[in-house]
Order: C-alpha cells, then structure tokens, then sequence
C-alpha cells in the first residue's frame, strides 16, 4: 500500500508451502568379502512417509526522511512442522519382521519471529543499507519411538549492511553482509 506521502510504504507478504513424500522400497544387496571369505545378504522392505507444511508472513513499514534516506520497520514469522516416520523390515524367505533399531518416527516444529529496523540512504550512483534485526526462534521435536522430546529456544541478534556503487552503464560493485540461522534437519536430529 502506498500513502500520499511519496516513500512512505506498508506491505504484507504470506506464503503456505506443503508437500508429501511417501516412498515404498525393495533393497536386496548382497556383500562379499574376499579377505574373509564370506558373503552377507540383506533383504529388507523400507516404507517413508514425509509430511512437511511451512507457512510464514511477514509486514514492512517505510518511512521517508528526506533526501534519499529512509526508514524501514520490519517483522516476519515463519513456522516449519516436519513429520518423518520410516519403518525398516528385514525379510526371512516369505516373512517379514520389523526393525526397530532402524525405523524412526519423528516430528519436528521449528518457529522463528524477527522483527527489526533498517536505514537506506540512496543517491544517484549509491545505495546504502543497514540494519538490526532480533530473531527468536524455538525447535521442538519429539523421537517418538524412544519418547524423547526436543525443546531449544534460541535468540540471535542479526546485523547487516549492503553498498551497492554504480561505476557505468555496465559497471557496478555491490557489498553485502547478511547472517542467517538455519535449524538443524530431521536427519541431523535422529
């Protein structure tokens, strides 16, 4: 949404995301081992089923200064929710028996909330951007074939800046730093 004062910008952003993967798989492998003469069969019937949903939003406030300069006010929330159950079966001629040392049943929900503020200075050749954001941001998880659960909060601070110069019609030179925070995958959890 624009106002009638020429720079001053409000705009919202959301997104949904989902996706499904299930798979169903065969591994028959057999493994010889000339050193000790001897050969091992694995026989196993694997089932995966993934769900994964992420939604997030996000609204941005710009307030002109004056003379290029500006003001930004920012807030964003994203949240993941992962589901992950994989069942292993080793297979016995005509029988089947579940694995439990190898099968995982796992959820995992991950939500962060960043709010902060950001200058932008622009002048014919130059544009100059800096600012502050606070990121706080908790994992939950629950391994639930084990019945152990996952809570972690973390809080980061988030500095960042970017230069960019124009030299020419062809010719620029651009700067940018910019942290993130990534949490770990369900892999990296199990």
């Amino acid at each position: 949404r624009r106002f009638s004062k020429i720079g001053r910008i409000f705009v919202a952003n959301a997104s949904l995301r989902q996706n499904i993967n299930n798979a169903n798989a065969t591994l028959n492998a057999i493994n010889h081992f000339p050193i000790e003469t001897t050969s091992d069969t694995i026989a196993q019937r694997q089932i995966k089923d993934e769900q994964s949903t992420n939604w997030g939003a996000s609204l941005s406030y710009t307030e002109p200064l004056g003379k290029g300069k500006y003001v930004v006010f920012n807030y964003a929330r994203q949240n993941y929710n992962n589901r992950l159950k994989k069942d292993f079966y080793d297979r016995f001629e005509r029988q089947e028996t579940f694995n439990e040392a190898l099968s995982r049943n796992f959820k995992q929900d991950y939500i962060y909330n960043r709010s902060g503020v950001n200058f932008r200075w622009n002048k014919k050749n130059l544009k100059f951007t800096t600012g502050l954001n606070w990121q706080y941001s908790e994992l939950k998880g629950l391994l639930v074939s084990e019945e152990f659960e996952l809570n972690k909060p973390f809080s980061n601070w988030l500095p960042s800046m970017r230069l960019n110069y124009e030299m020419g019609a062809a010719n620029s030179l651009n700067f940018s730093y910019r942290p993130s925070v990534q949490e770990p995958s369900l892999q990296q959890l199990q």
